[in-house]
């Protein structure tokens, strides 16, 4: 069974346009009459090429919002990579032994809870 609007022959194209309006005039017949047969073959191909429409157009969208978030992200990471080349170190020798010490303060403070905790009353009295 061939297709009802296959092209025959390759200079038809110019009446490319004419088809697709045709399409339309047809479909909105076959919704009127949708409970003829013939119709449903017609309904299917429009609703088989509305679907393949929304997923390419969900497609491409979702192609160019996925650039941009690159883009975005790239151009972020070059503004970070300009200012950590201009900053200067973040710490100094003494902000490091400083650093260290109060860990050091801390691990003691650790070690002594530990070693005499605090005498906790029996929750089950």
């Amino acid at each position: 069974m061939a297709y009802e609007r296959a092209r025959t022959h390759t200079h038809h194209i110019g009446a490319f346009a004419m088809k697709r309006l045709h399409l339309f005039t047809e479909v909105r017949a076959a919704l009127a009459n949708r409970d003829e047969p013939e119709n449903i073959r017609i309904l299917a191909v429009f609703y088989w090429r509305a679907l393949l429409c929304i997923a390419a157009a969900i497609f491409v969208l979702c192609v160019i919002w996925g650039f941009m978030q690159l883009r975005q992200v790239l151009a972020t990471i070059d503004t970070l990579s300009e200012t950590a080349a201009q900053s200067k170190a973040p710490f100094n020798r003494k902000d490091i032994d400083d650093i260290a010490a109060t860990l050091a303060k801390r691990q003691d403070r650790y070690m002594h809870t530990k070693a005499m905790p605090r005498a906790m009353p029996d929750p089950s009295r």
